[in-house]
C-alpha cells in the first residue's frame, strides 16, 4: 500500500509532542528533543534501556532535571511479538526514538485527545509542544520520520485479541501497510533538532501557544 510522506505533511501540517517542565532548560538550551535512550546514556541510566519503567524515571545530566515517563501501560501479556521480539526489544525500540502525535491548527487528533489525562495528575507539570511538520522533516531527514500505527506506549487487545509489535512496528510511509489516515505516531530516531518556529502550551494541547524560544530572552 504505502504512500507519500508529502501526503502526511498536507493532512497533518502539525506535530505535538508532551514532555514535562523539568525538562525544559536541557530542551531550550540544545534546541532539540532527545531519545530516552540518549538522556539514559548521558545521564548514567542506561540499566534502563531495556527494561520496562513501571514508574517516572526523574534524574539529572549536568545538573539539568530530566523526567521520562512511565511504561506501565505496556502490557506484555497483550502483546503478540514477530519475528522473534521479545519485550525487553520493544522496550528499546521505544527508548531508541521521539515520539509525535499529528493534528492541525486545531489541534490534536480526536483519537489521541486523551493519552496524556493519565500524567496529568502526576509529580510534574506538563508541557505540549507544536512544530511545523514540513519544517521538522527538513531539519532532521537523516532520522526519519518513521510512521506507527498504535500507540506504541500502550499494549491492549484489540477486541480480545493480543496486538501485533516487532521490526515493522515503526516503518517508513512508503513500506506502510495501512493508509495515512490511520497512522497514530510519527517517530524520529536518537533526537529532533527543534524549528525556530516551535511552539510551546503548558498543561494542555488546546492553546494558548507561545514561542518556545522566545521565553529564553525573556528570561535573561
Amino acid at each position: 500500500m504505502g504512500f507519500r510522506l508529502s501526503e502526511l505533511v498536507e493532512m497533518s501540517p502539525y506535530l505535538f509532542h508532551v514532555t514535562y517542565e523539568p525538562s525544559l532548560n536541557r530542551i531550550r538550551r540544545l534546541r532539540r528533543l532527545e531519545s530516552a535512550s540518549s538522556l539514559m546514556k548521558a545521564g548514567g541510566q542506561l540499566n534502563w534501556l531495556r527494561k520496562r519503567r513501571k514508574s517516572m524515571l526523574p534524574f539529572s545530566i549536568d545538573n539539568e532535571s530530566i523526567v521520562l515517563t512511565d511504561q506501565h501501560p505496556i502490557n506484555e501479556k497483550n502483546i503478540a511479538f514477530q519475528e522473534n521480539w521479545t519485550l525487553p526489544d520493544l522496550i528499546e525500540a521505544i527508548n531508541q526514538r521521539v515520539f509525535f502525535w499529528r493534528g492541525d491548527e486545531s489541534g490534536l487528533l480526536k483519537s489521541n485527545q486523551g493519552h496524556f489525562k493519565k500524567h496529568q495528575k502526576g509529580k510534574y507539570n506538563l508541557v505540549f509542544l507544536r512544530l511545523r511538520f514540513h519544517e521538522t522533516n527538513i531539519m532532521n531527514a537523516e532520522r526519519g520520520p518513521d510512521v506507527c500505527k498504535y500507540n506504541s506506549g500502550a499494549a491492549r487487545q484489540n477486541d480480545g485479541k493480543p496486538i501485533p509489535r516487532g521490526p515493522k512496528t515503526f516503518i517508513q510511509t512508503s513500506y506502510a501497510d495501512f493508509p495515512k489516515g490511520k497512522v497514530q505516531e510519527v517517530v524520529f530516531s536518537s533526537f529532533v533538532d527543534l524549528p525556530g518556529t516551535t511552539e510551546i502550551c503548558s498543561g494542555s494541547w488546546n492553546g494558548p501557544w507561545r514561542p518556545l524560544f522566545q521565553d529564553i530572552v525573556h528570561n535573561k
